[in-house]
């Protein structure tokens, strides 16, 4: 609770009641869908990206200047959980921003999203808040960045990776099915006056259709 109240005094002062407001409406009443997706890694990557204009390292605290417009992870900085990496150009300007969390996070990951995420296993990770700066967009980061930390994770013993994506997000589902994540479950969140439930279920034929369309 003092998480959450923190973090509306501050989106309070930086003046996003716009945003404030969408929050809160969403909490009252809404139905999101997302896909749920796997990556073994023990299967080569089939479009492993080789663009020497990016580069991916360790996020710092000066970093977080150029993710001012990422309110949707806002406090997740605060949570402290140590595998943030950013991707920067040839002049170490950072353009895109994701997080790595293995099963040691699992506490910290359901502090910050309560039951959204299954626990993890001790041979996964999940990728999560991914976030392209708006002046980087269309360059295709989200694939470069995926391919730099599926090293990362492979290094660190992890055999497989997992991601959600809400099923409207084109560019994202697109990002994700060129990097080899397969769809494996759908996940549902319902909002009703500020009560979260979470269910997982299998996909519907109709929407696993609609998704392989979409990522062509």
């Amino acid at each position: 609770m003092k998480q959450i109240f923190v973090r509306l005094v501050d989106l309070i002062k930086k003046g996003e009641i716009k945003f404030l407001l969408k929050g809160v409406t969403k909490r009252i009443y809404s139905k999101n869908r997302s896909f749920y997706f796997k990556r073994d890694l023990k299967q080569a990557l089939n479009n492993s990206v080789n663009n020497s204009e990016f580069t991916m390292r360790k996020a710092t605290e000066r970093d977080a200047a150029f993710f001012v417009t990422d309110l949707q992870n806002e406090g997740l900085l605060e949570m402290h959980i140590s595998q943030c990496y950013v991707l920067v150009d040839k002049k170490d300007t950072p353009c895109h921003r994701l997080w790595l969390m293995g099963y040691n996070q699992n506490s910290k990951i359901q502090s910050f999203w309560g039951d959204s995420f299954p626990l993890l296993q001790k041979d996964e990770a999940i990728v999560e808040s991914v976030f392209t700066t708006p002046q980087f967009r269309g360059h295709n980061l989200l694939s470069k960045a995926l391919c730099e930390v599926e090293n990362k994770a492979t290094s660190q013993g992890y055999r497989r990776l997992i991601a959600f994506v809400d099923i409207h997000n084109s560019a994202s589902l697109k990002g994700f099915h060129r990097s080899d994540y397969y769809p494996y479950m759908l996940r549902q969140e319902n909002w009703f006056l500020f009560k979260k439930t979470v269910t997982f279920k299998a996909i519907p034929d109709s929407l696993l259709a609609d998704y392989y369309k979409e990522v062509q």
